[in-house]
C-alpha cells in the first residue's frame, strides 16, 4: 500500500498587496512541526522579495489556530536528538524574530484555540484580531516544560505579570481577557472586513518606514537575544526522563483534563 501524502501545512493567496497565509492542517490542530515552520519561513521569503506586499494576514483552518509544538514528531526524532531539538528551537525562534522585523505589517486573525508555541506565533505578529470564541493559553508547565522560546514575544505584548500568570498557572484566557491584557488588539465578528480596513491603511505606508519602525521596537524589546537561553532550557528539560514521560503520555492519550 502506498503511503498517504502528508497534508500541505500552509496555503497562500494574494489579494492585491496583501498575502493571506492560512495554516492548513486542522485535523491535527495546526501543530508547529518542521514542515509548517519551513513553509512559514518560505512565506516570509516571499514577502521580503516582493516589495509591493504591504500586509501579511495569518489565519488558520479549523477550531484550533495552533496547538503548539508537534510532540509526536519530537519523540520520533532519530540520531542526535538534542542537536535536532536545538536546531528546531533556533529555527522557530528565527521565524518569530523574522515576523517582528518583516517589511510588511503582520496581522494574526484568531478564530479558535491558541496554545503553547502557537502563542509565540500570535505574539510575534504586529496586530492580533480575534473572534469572541478564541481562547489562549500556555500549557508547558503541565509537562514540566518552560515557554522559553515564546515568553520574550509575549512579554513585549502583555507585560511581565500577564505572561508570568499564564506560564505559572496554565490558566486559559478568553478573547475579552486577552484583549484587556494586550495580547489581542481588536475583537471582531467580521475578520475579513477588519483585514480589509487594515489593508487600506497598510497600502498608504512607506515600506522603509515600516522596516525602521518594526526594527526599532524589536530592538527596544530585546528581541533576538534570547535564543541560546531557550535552547539550553528546553534541551535540559527534555533530557529529564520524567518530563519525557509526560510528553509521551500526552502524545498517546491526548490532553490531560
Amino acid at each position: 500500500m502506498m503511503p498517504q501524502p502528508s497534508p500541505v501545512p500552509l496555503r497562500l493567496r494574494r489579494e492585491g498587496r496583501c498575502l493571506h497565509v492560512l495554516l492548513a492542517n486542522p485535523d491535527k490542530g495546526n501543530p508547529l512541526n518542521r514542515a509548517l515552520i519551513e513553509a512559514l519561513h518560505a512565506a516570509l521569503d516571499t514577502v521580503e522579495s516582493t516589495p509591493d506586499i504591504t500586509l501579511l494576514a495569518l489565519a488558520a483552518e479549523g477550531a484550533v489556530f495552533c496547538d503548539g509544538m508537534d510532540f509526536g514528531e519530537a519523540l520520533d526524532t532519530a540520531g542526535d536528538a538534542e542537536a535536532q531539538l536545538r536546531a528546531a528551537v533556533r529555527r522557530f525562534h528565527g521565524l518569530l524574530e523574522r515576523l517582528t522585523r518583516l517589511p510588511a505589517i503582520v496581522v494574526a486573525v484568531v478564530e479558535g484555540r491558541v496554545n503553547a508555541g502557537g502563542m509565540g506565533l500570535v505574539a510575534a505578529c504586529d496586530l492580533v484580531y480575534a473572534r469572541e470564541q478564541a481562547d489562549f493559553g500556555l500549557s508547558e508547565i503541565l509537562f514540566g516544560l518552560l515557554p522559553a522560546t515564546v515568553a520574550p514575544f509575549l512579554l513585549r505584548r502583555t507585560g511581565f505579570q500577564a505572561t508570568y500568570r499564564m506560564a505559572l498557572t496554565a490558566q486559559r484566557m478568553n478573547a475579552e481577557r486577552a484583549r484587556a491584557c494586550g495580547l489581542v488588539d481588536e475583537l471582531t465578528d467580521d475578520p475579513a472586513d477588519a483585514v480589509r480596513r487594515l489593508r487600506l491603511r497598510a497600502d498608504r505606508l512607506d515600506r522603509a518606514a515600516v522596516v525602521r519602525t518594526k526594527a526599532f521596537f524589536a530592538d527596544a524589546a530585546g528581541i533576538g537575544k534570547e535564543c541560546p537561553g531557550a535552547e539550553n532550557a528546553l534541551a535540559a528539560l527534555l533530557a529529564d526522563p520524567r518530563i519525557a514521560a509526560n510528553v509521551a503520555e500526552f502524545v498517546q492519550r491526548g490532553p490531560r483534563p
